[in-house]
């Protein structure tokens, strides 16, 4: 077996923890004054995420090293204008994302928001938790679709009727339930653990038939 087959499933690992590292690099760079590359590193992760004010944690507040804000509470804190004036026609002008990155009150944002950073951390989590178990005992992990859909449905039924919901402008929806963030971590944990079953276990038999095939 190569030196690829034998590492790359930790090599995927390390590239996504590298990910989640790289949103948190955003903020250290604001605090320290560099506005460029953190504007740089924003814009990059705003290709992957919405980076909504409500729905992202804030670092190295006044207040808190870590903590999460309602739109309301940043205006309050002038960290967002009452308005959104580049805000797309999709959206209503309460949409604050990327390029509203806070201040030195609040503290600057993660590039990626509350779902995702549970999502890809749950992610890293569980697969390093696979393969360290893994080669330790001889595993034939088998998946029950059931329970994968058990774990990744919430997040898409959720996610799905979000959208729906704001664009739609339901008014019979709770405001509650968009300010609902314990609701996406929860979300996004049981995602990136179903992710991390449904990929690595098969990923983890096919290099090793591959190193068995080389090896003959």
């Amino acid at each position: 077996m190569t030196w690829l087959n034998k590492n790359l499933l930790w090599l995927i690992v390390g590239i996504i923890a590298l990910y989640v590292a790289g949103a948190f690099a955003a903020p250290v760079f604001m605090v320290r004054g560099d506005k460029e590359v953190a504007g740089r590193i924003y814009r990059f992760y705003g290709q992957f995420c919405h980076q909504r004010v409500e729905r992202s944690v804030f670092l190295f507040g006044k207040e808190s090293i870590f903590t999460t804000y309602s739109v309301s509470e940043l205006k309050v804190k002038s960290a967002i204008p009452d308005v959104n004036p580049d805000v797309r026609l999709s959206y209503a002008t309460t949409y604050f994302g990327l390029g509203f990155n806070g201040n030195q009150e609040v503290g600057y944002k993660a590039a990626i928001c509350i779902r995702d950073l549970a999502l890809y951390l749950s992610l890293v989590i569980s697969s390093s938790v696979y393969i360290a178990f893994s080669k330790k005992r001889e595993l034939n992990f088998q998946m029950n679709w059931k329970f994968l859909l058990v774990l990744i449905l919430p997040l898409i039924v959720d996610g799905g009727f979000q959208v729906v919901a704001e664009s739609l402008k339901l008014s019979w929806v709770p405001q509650a339930y968009f300010d609902n963030n314990p609701k996406r971590v929860i979300t996004g944990v049981l995602f990136g653990t179903g992710i991390a079953l449904l990929i690595f276990p098969p990923l983890k038999k096919s290099l090793e038939e591959a190193g068995d095939t080389v090896s003959d």
